[in-house]
């Protein structure tokens, strides 16, 4: 295949050759890893190269050459950042000069490091050595939280540098802001407050206006805030779509070009007037209308006919005709592209989760990509983690191919609607309208990260691995009951790869841009806090009026809800965890175990504990008699020792009252562990917790007078770089309904979006994106309540139940890596190898299995 083809073809076993969120990859071009999730291209000035940065696990700046395609250099940072204990890094912005001197000199962020580094180009491709510019954030502020350095703007002679502050949080007053800083001597001069989670910025270097503004893009308040670099002054904010993200000039700098990811748009604003004269719409006709084109990074042909749109829940890119204003056509690329460049008769494009839709992740590959146990290559293990297998696995890539004539435009379109499945919506949406045979009630639970083959490997109905089993009946017999009665479902996916982005998976059925990026960074080990679930740094913006930038497109399942005039209670979704920061007057920045969301306002059951895994799920320890030194004992008003007992009681309740709406989520949390923290309960003990937490919940409406009405949904948000044969996402969903006939397997491909889509069929909800649309709901209903008798707890035995001591394998470890508060942000590969060896032991033998 040469570099520039245009020949697509499927890959992988994943179902039919599907992705976990249901796609289809097709492999095109020619195409060079370059590190983990790539964000950005930046052409030279003299356009013979790119460079490319990542934001993922392996991060490199690498430069391209833009004739061959191939890789001139690369510099890794995946190593400790000078000066510091933290792990080095960079984000997304990305700035080439030409100086006075005649230096092609290149800018580039480094996140939370708060510094930007800068090196000469030279006329082959090869980078010099680095300098380094500082931009802490001062005071209690730096304390706090690091400026981020994201989008990167220059001076026409590069003596001027506008460096993106991209941080937003209580004590900022909830803005982000623009440093000012002289590149001769390095220091910041002026800070411009911004609103807020500004991410790209590009300055005017040509023509009348030129050095006289710079753009910058507000991912939460969908503006592009224009800066006057004479006063140093926001003087107007333009309004775009929502969550814009990367900014593109064209050649004469007189249009200015805007990715609304969140709006599946591209704004185009005049820079002599500052108004938006034109709106091109880059979600194609095939989608119906339905959220989640994401556009992102954007290119221009040499003669400004053609508009290039890197959308990456597309895993295309979009061709725009720009004297009609339409999408012609797209082109796929691979799983999530990011950007792209046009050089003439090529296309660069930077793909962030490569091109395999299988990913196996045993423990094989494991040991390749890890250093096996009790030995951390980093020094450091706070905030480190050489990333879960699934993430690993997915290499982010840049591929070249060629630009398409308008006839095989329209073939690669044929190619990409077919990858995205939207000639499927219209039967799909039949099966679903099909779909409830009288149920009135759906009980939904999200839990926390275990694969298929760690809970059912053994099964001999299923396709599983039994030497991957880690948890039998002696730890999930629950769970292992429920499977074997009702539905078993091996060919279930989450669509996530972390907590951060799985709880927008599990909650909306996609994650925004804004998720999918900075969990890819946060999860590298590189300190960005774990801004996701309602809250942002720590505070629950949106129930306190300001919108949450990570909010999905086409909202959340409550929000359909509340569309449907659809009642729904909450128990523990989306709740805000206190964070240790307090304002200069000593006010926390947020309570405990409070609304995140302004939906839940007498909706939400503030008696249900919220994540905390120093607070049982069940009523198992108490039945046993046992406790944990770290145990939390009590919660609530009127006090429960457990979730389950919280619920329960305002189940009965709301039976009594005949109150019990449509929809209850549920978040039973505890079989994430603690791993092997001292004094913690153990992980087979808080499994077994949580186990009978769902065993007591399904008892609970089997013996009630709703349960021939009600159906139970059981996922996990994702999966954990858990070990299993098949893939890395493959994972757990029960469903368990009267309804559900007895003993039956079920290999179809599902996913998280499958069992989102079954809640919603079933409370009589359309779906909300095009994820949701093209997602086959979960089959498993009869017509006839064949399967009603009672189901009754299994309590799993006391001997379970044990605590860790500072013996336990990687002890240590888990005690500075978890937190009971709140899903760790970065440590999924650690407690990945930290449960294998406490359940196997040290000595365990290691299967081994092949790639493909």
């Amino acid at each position: 295949m040469s570099a520039w083809s245009l020949g697509y073809r499927a890959v992988g076993r994943l179902g039919a050759n599907r992705s976990a969120v249901n796609h289809i990859v097709s492999p095109v071009g020619r195409s060079i890893d370059i590190g983990g999730f790539p964000v950005n291209i930046e052409p030279s000035p003299d356009r013979r190269f790119v460079a490319i940065t990542n934001a993922g696990i392996q991060q490199n700046l690498s430069i391209l050459d833009t004739t061959t395609g191939r890789l001139t250099d690369q510099v890794n940072f995946d190593g400790i950042a000078p000066n510091s204990k933290k792990k080095d890094g960079l984000y997304f912005g990305l700035r080439f000069v030409k100086t006075p001197a005649g230096k092609t000199l290149l800018y580039a962020s480094h996140g939370a490091q708060d510094r930007i580094s800068v090196r000469e180009l030279d006329a082959h491709g090869k980078l010099g050595s680095a300098q380094d510019i500082a931009n802490h954030r001062p005071g209690l502020m730096g304390a706090a939280m690091p400026n981020f350095q994201a989008g990167l703007a220059l001076s026409s002679d590069g003596s001027r540098l506008y460096a993106v502050n991209n941080q937003t949080f209580a004590l900022s007053n909830f803005e982000g802001s623009l440093s000012v800083i002289d590149t001769a001597s390095g220091k910041r001069s002026q800070v411009i407050p911004l609103p807020g989670f500004p991410l790209d910025a590009v300055a005017l270097t040509t023509g009348s206006l030129r050095d006289k503004k710079v753009y910058v893009t507000s991912e939460r308040d969908g503006v592009v805030c224009v800066v006057e670099t004479a006063s140093l002054s926001v003087v107007k904010q333009i309004h775009c779509g929502t969550n814009p993200t990367h900014l593109l000039l064209n050649g004469s700098q007189t249009r200015l070009y805007v990715s609304n990811a969140g709006s599946d748009s591209v704004s185009v604003i005049d820079t002599a007037t500052d108004e938006v004269t034109q709106t091109l719409k880059v979600r194609p006709v095939a989608q119906r209308g339905l959220p989640g084109a994401t556009p992102l990074g954007m290119s221009l042909s040499p003669d400004e006919k053609r508009l290039y749109v890197a959308l990456a829940d597309l895993d295309s890119v979009g061709v725009v005709d720009l004297a009609s204003g339409d999408l012609k056509g797209l082109m796929p690329v691979g799983w999530y592209p990011t950007a792209v460049y046009c050089t003439g008769p090529q296309l660069l494009v930077t793909v962030g989760k490569g091109q395999r839709p299988a990913n196996p992740n045993t423990v094989e590959s494991y040991i390749k990509n890890n250093p096996g146990p009790n030995k951390d290559p980093r020094g450091n293990l706070e905030g480190a983690d050489s990333g879960s297998n699934i993430r690993f696995n997915e290499r982010g890539l840049v591929t070249s191919l060629a630009v398409p004539t308008d006839r095989e435009l329209l073939r690669t379109t044929e190619v990409a609607v077919r990858n995205n499945r939207f000639r499927e919506i219209d039967s799909l949406a039949q099966a679903s309208a099909h779909l409830n045979p009288g149920i009135e009630h759906v009980i939904y639970i999200v839990k926390e990260n275990r694969t298929y083959d760690q809970f059912f490997g053994d099964f001999k109905a299923g396709n599983g691995d039994p030497s991957l089993l880690l948890y039998g009946d002696d730890v999930i017999p629950n769970q292992r009951a429920l499977a074997r009665r009702f539905v078993l479902l091996d060919n279930f996916y989450a669509n996530a790869e972390m907590s951060a982005d799985g709880w927008s998976w599990s909650t909306a059925g996609i994650a925004s841009e804004f998720v999918q990026r900075n969990a890819q960074y946060d999860y590298s080990g590189r300190d960005r806090n774990y801004d996701y679930e309602g809250q942002n740094n720590g505070s629950p913006v949106d129930a306190m009026g300001i919108r949450n930038v990570n909010d999905p497109p086409g909202g959340y399942l409550w929000d359909s809800c509340l569309k449907g005039n659809v009642g729904f209670r909450n128990y523990g979704f989306y709740m805000a965890a206190g964070v240790p920061i307090k304002t200069p007057s000593g006010k926390p920045i947020s309570e405990d175990n409070v609304i995140g969301m302004k939906a839940f306002e007498g909706r939400a059951a503030l008696d249900f504990r919220m994540f905390d895994t120093d607070f049982a799920d069940s009523q198992a320890w108490d039945r046993h008699h046992l406790t944990w030194p770290h145990q939390r004992k009590t919660w609530g008003t009127p006090v429960s020792t457990n979730r389950f007992t919280a619920w329960e009681r305002d189940y009965q309740r709301l039976v009594r009252e005949n109150k019990v709406p449509p929809l209850m989520m549920v978040r039973f949390g505890n079989d994430h562990t603690n791993g092997t923290a001292p004094d913690s309960a153990s992980p087979s003990a808080m499994l077994a917790d949580n186990d009978y937490a769902v065993g007591q919940l399904v008892e609970a409406v089997s013996k009630g007078p709703l349960w021939s009405k009600t159906a139970i949904i059981i996922v996990e948000d994702d999966a954990q770089g858990g070990f299993d044969h098949v893939d890395g996402h493959r994972s757990i969903c029960l469903v368990v309904s009267p309804f559900v006939e007895r003993g039956r397997t079920d290999s179809r491909f599902y996913n998280t979006d499958s069992a989102i889509r079954t809640v919603l069929s079933l409370l009589g909800l359309p779906p909300a994106n095009q994820f949701l649309a093209s997602a086959p709901p979960l089959a498993v209903f009869g017509r006839k309540a064949s399967n009603s008798e009672p189901y009754s707890a299994i309590l799993p035995p006391k001997k379970t139940f044990t605590v860790n001591t500072a013996k336990s394998y990687r002890a240590a470890d888990s005690a500075e890596l978890f937190h009971t508060d709140h899903e760790e942000s970065a440590a999924d590969a650690e407690l990945a190898d930290i449960l294998w060896y406490d359940r196997k032991g040290e000595g365990a033998a290691k299967p081994v299995h092949a790639r493909d």
